[in-house]
């Protein structure tokens, strides 16, 4: 993760800024306490608006009105990692059909790329491999 360096640098350049919370949430769930007004820890309740918050485009659009200012600062390219050696042959997308392969992706709900990974599923479409991995798997 980007957030001690981040944080660092912020610091270093911004010093009158002593106090910083970050969350390292799914930006679905950070959209949650956003719309709700608050975050509670514990018994410890932080209502507390973020100075920034971000997110996939497709979500900061459906919360265009909580917001004065956005700016898109990146953009994503999805690639699959496999373990060294590739034990279980992966050559295609669809090969991660296959039942002795073992998958781990984003909730959708929760994480904006995993629209996009399942996109991504869907376009390869033999076999109905978005079904398999995301209702079956």
């Amino acid at each position: 993760m980007v957030v001690d360096d981040l944080l660092t640098s912020f610091k270093k350049e911004y010093p009158q800024y002593e106090r910083i919370f970050v969350e390292t949430l799914p930006p679905g769930i950070l959209a949650k306490q956003i719309k709700g007004g608050s975050i509670t820890v514990g018994n410890l309740r932080i209502t507390h608006k973020p100075d920034i918050y971000t997110a996939s485009k497709r979500a900061i659009n459906d919360m265009a009105d909580y917001f004065s200012h956005t700016q898109t600062y990146c953009y994503n390219n999805i690639c699959l990692m496999i373990p060294k050696g590739n034990p279980a042959n992966i050559k295609t997308l669809n090969d991660l059909g296959n039942s002795n392969v073992r998958i781990s992706m984003p909730n959708p709900q929760w994480e904006g790329i995993g629209e996009q990974i399942k996109a991504s599923y869907k376009k390869a479409g033999v076999n109905n491999l978005s079904r398999r991995l995301w209702k079956i798997k």
